[in-house]
């Protein structure tokens, strides 16, 4: 925990005095409440895929209920999904392209959960913020500035998660029932 906390106030530390980047803690809500919901979405998709091993179907429920809950509950969150705007054609192929990798993600993540524990399996497909800074690093330079401190900081989650998860799996296997 202490190893996570450390990660996540490397990233939320303002960048310092004449900096134009607002104090980062402020906005670094919205991906806690997204670590907090994607932290127990495998247990759901876990307990499906018992009651039916079905991964592609479960994806399926999962992203049309995923969509229709964004465009009814967006609104809540300061989020106008009606909002009428012309989608450019290449950012359309690019959210279309994310949609594809979020599909695929899906897939994996529910064939995983097929065939190994939940405790086991979402450590480690949450190493995505590792492959995240090392792309953002190298592909997004234009528009934003990716730092060797953000890197240390999904290090030091991503290995706090890790070490969590395994800290689970050898209490679980040192528990007698």
């Amino acid at each position: 925990v202490v190893v996570i906390v450390g990660g996540v106030l490397l990233l939320t530390v303002t960048r310092g005095p004449g900096s134009d980047l607002p104090n980062r803690l402020f906005y670094f809500i919205y991906p806690l409440l997204s670590s907090l919901t994607f932290g127990v979405n495998p247990i759901f998709k876990k307990w499906g895929l018992v009651v039916a091993a079905v991964p592609a179907l479960g994806t399926l429920v999962n992203h049309a209920t995923a969509t229709v809950f964004i465009f009814t509950a967006g609104p809540w969150l300061g989020i106008r999904a009606w909002h009428q705007e012309r989608v450019p054609f290449r950012s359309a192929v690019l959210f279309g392209i994310a949609g594809v990798t979020e599909a695929i993600a899906s897939l994996c993540t529910y064939k995983a959960l097929l065939l190994a524990p939940a405790v086991l399996v979402a450590p480690i497909w949450r190493i995505s913020p590792l492959i995240t800074f090392v792309i953002s690093h190298f592909s997004l330079r234009a528009l934003e500035s990716v730092t060797l401190r953000d890197g240390l900081a999904a290090v030091l989650i991503v290995g706090g998660v890790w070490i969590l998860s395994q800290l689970c799996i050898k209490g679980k296997n040192n528990i007698k029932m």
